[in-house]
Parts: C-alpha cells; structure tokens; sequence
C-alpha cells in the first residue's frame, strides 16, 4: 500500500488582497501576492474571514502549496503572521540586504 505524499512545508511574503466576493460585495477569498509577481490563492476554511482583515498587508504565510491542474497556486494556511515593515525579510534575503543609512550632507 503507497502512502500519500505530502506537500512540503513553505512559507512565502508577501501582500494579502481580495480574491472572491459575495453577491453582497462582502469578501470571502483572498490571495497572497509575493514580490516575485507569484499568486497564491489562499485554501477556503473556518478562518479566511479573520485573514480579510489583513487585505493590503504585508504577510508572511506559513503552510503547504498545492498546485492545480490549471497551474494555480493553492495555499493551505498554518499561520500568518502580519509584517511590522518591509524591512524584516532583510535577515532571510541577504541580497536584498540595501544600504539603509541616510547619506550625510557635506
């Protein structure tokens, strides 16, 4: 008997925004947007309406991807967690490490 394969464990940044809508306009799906220009439409469950308060935040999402036939990008969320700035991806991206002193008058 084969065992079932599991998708690896990923976490991605990147920014929420609304995927789906209601017949009242009301939010019901969102999707993550990375700087990498990749779309991860995030998996439906009992939490997504808590996760529509973050739409236009800066997140990272930790959990498994699955990817469709239709080569969308399905993401199955352990946590999120809301990013205080942009800057807090520098310690896991070291080439994106930029000179952040300001320049000294002369």
């Amino acid at each position: 008997m084969k065992k079932k394969k599991t998708a690896p464990q990923n976490d991605i940044t990147g920014i929420i925004l609304a995927n789906q809508w209601d017949e009242n306009g009301n939010v019901i799906g969102v999707s993550v947007y990375t700087d990498q220009e990749e779309v991860y439409i995030v998996a439906q469950n009992k939490r997504i309406l808590d996760w529509t308060n973050l739409i236009q935040t800066k997140v990272r999402v930790e959990g498994k991807i699955q990817e469709g036939l239709d080569g969308k990008k399905l993401f199955h969320v352990k946590t999120i967690t809301k990013m205080e700035n942009d800057f807090e991806d520098l310690k896991e991206h070291p080439s994106k490490n930029w000179n952040l002193k300001p320049q000294l008058e002369r």
